[in-house]
């Protein structure tokens, strides 16, 4: 059901580009409120049949929170004059990139994919019903979301009234270059230009340009081979340990393959250096290294204590591929076209998760075994070295350095 809710991807996007990233915040609140009373309603009441509803706007909360960090990314670009103090402190302190903003948001939401854990043993430890976990979380959420909508709608406020100075100074400065020679006006302009400290894409393309142009098509065909292979891996991660003998050990190395995912957050600071030293050229070289570490491991061995040399390295994939992926497209969509952009990107990885389905019954029915599905994976991962070399040479005529 999750899966399917991808189809709502780019509706989410747009709405974010059309209308306002505050609009698509009070989406994304509305739909997980919901979800989680549904869900709270449906327990307690034993009605089954409102899980689907539940799990439906669960699954479009999930997604626009997806979409939701490019646009939180697009917000923080280098200096800016705001009048939201936290914002501020926030840009300059810890010098909130674009990059940084992005990939710190993606790895709190894959560290996410634990929470039922947590709940569970929080089920346990305290001996309560799962209705009174759901309505906990219900609680916890009017907070978050209230949270994450003000803020933006502090911000958009903030953004409004700064626009207005910004448009008092600009007359001002025409006024002023109408009554200057020819050669000061054009020092003039050449002044007001260089004094814009906001960082932005320097691409001035209509948007079904953006989105056709071939760095962004690129990008979509590679982000979405590795988005099925995440996928494929995640949900097969039971059956592939259970056949290499995890099931004899009551799934001791599932337990720390699952305990692992928030461990991308580890990957953060690497992600920072190499994007901030060697560009996303190098960002994208160094998913498709770690995805074909995590391969060949799979691939080669059938050793459980080698595999969790896999697990880190497929923890730090993911964390990479979701940070450089998501970043990159930033830099070189406009922001108008950021939202959109981020949709059919989550939409092209959800319709190539279709293969995994015959692949997984294939392994799971008829082969016993992994070896065939997970070798594919890992030769298609030797194109895309070739592919990051293409966006890398591609992106240098549209992106410049400061967008990181």
């Amino acid at each position: 059901m999750g899966q399917l809710m991808l189809i709502t991807s780019p509706i989410l996007g747009a709405i974010a580009d059309k209308f306002s990233s505050k609009v698509l915040m009070y989406t994304i609140a509305v739909t997980g409120i919901l979800g989680l009373s549904i869900l709270a309603i449906s327990i307690a009441t034993h009605i089954d049949e409102l899980l689907f509803v539940a799990f439906i706007c669960l699954g479009i909360m999930s997604v626009g929170s997806s979409v939701m960090t490019v646009q939180t990314g697009m917000v923080f670009k280098g200096r800016m004059r705001t009048r939201n103090k936290v914002h501020q402190i926030l840009n300059n302190a810890i010098l909130l990139s674009r990059h940084r903003v992005i990939s710190g948001l993606n790895a709190l939401y894959d560290a996410g994919s634990i929470t039922y854990l947590g709940l569970y043993h929080a089920k346990k430890w305290l001996n309560v019903s799962f209705t009174a976990i759901v309505v906990a979380y219900l609680i916890f959420s009017f907070i978050s979301f209230g949270g994450a909508a003000y803020f933006w709608m502090k911000l958009e406020r903030d953004a409004d009234s700064i626009a207005v100075q910004d448009d008092e100074v600009e007359h001002g400065r025409s006024a002023t270059c109408d009554a200057l020679p020819n050669e000061e006006k054009i020092d003039a302009d050449i002044n007001i230009a260089s004094s814009d400290d906001e960082i932005t894409p320097i691409s001035v393309m209509p948007t079904n340009q953006h989105l056709c142009s071939k760095l962004f098509i690129t990008l979509l065909f590679y982000f979405s081979f590795y988005q099925s292979r995440n996928v494929f891996t995640l949900t097969t991660a039971r059956n592939f340990l259970g056949i290499l003998g995890d099931n004899e050990m009551d799934f001791r190395y599932l337990t720390i393959f699952t305990l692992l995912m928030p461990a991308s957050l580890i990957a953060l600071p690497f992600v920072d250096v190499i994007l901030g030293k060697y560009g996303f050229h190098a960002g994208l070289q160094t998913v498709n290294i770690l995805a074909l570490i995590h391969g060949l491991i799979q691939v080669c061995s059938n050793d459980l204590n080698i595999q969790i040399i896999g697990f880190v390295a497929f923890t730090f994939f993911r964390c990479f591929l979701y940070s450089v992926a998501f970043s990159f497209m930033a830099s070189f969509l406009r922001p108008n076209a950021s939202g959109l952009g981020a949709g059919f990107m989550n939409l092209a990885g959800g319709v190539c998760i279709i293969c995994n389905i015959p692949m997984a019954n294939a392994a799971v029915l008829y082969l016993d075994s992994f070896f065939l599905p997970n070798l594919i994976y890992t030769i298609g991962i030797a194109p895309l070295f070739f592919t990051a070399h293409l966006m890398g040479k591609w992106s240098k005529e549209v992106v410049r350095k400061e967008s990181y």
